[in-house]
């Protein structure tokens, strides 16, 4: 008996899960939008909070400085054009975090 009863919780939490996705995922019928996705500008522009943007700045600032250091690692001769490579790849993690912060 508590077998059955236990199915049917399961079956009836599937419906319920399923319904919710189905609600979801419908479009408006008033909108003019073909793939049911809202426009940028009818969401309103997304900010981060502080904390965020010092976290992604300093993960992309910490990802630069290890890139550097592995560079440092490399023969200068053998490795110069994978030194140039990874110089370009730091410069631009860099110039992301700055970014990061500021925007």
């Amino acid at each position: 008996m508590a077998d059955t009863d236990k199915k049917s919780t399961d079956i009836n939490s599937t419906e319920s899960s399923a319904q919710t996705t189905a609600v979801l995922m419908s479009k408006d019928p008033n909108s003019s939008n073909s793939s049911g996705a809202v426009p940028p500008s009818a969401q309103g522009e997304y900010k981060d909070c502080l904390p965020c943007k010092v976290v992604g700045a300093g993960a992309m600032t910490g990802l630069a400085g290890y890139v550097l250091y592995e560079r440092a690692r490399m023969d200068p001769i053998r490795f110069a054009s994978r030194r140039r490579g990874l110089l370009g790849i730091s410069m631009v993690l860099a110039g992301t975090a700055i970014y990061r912060l500021c925007q």
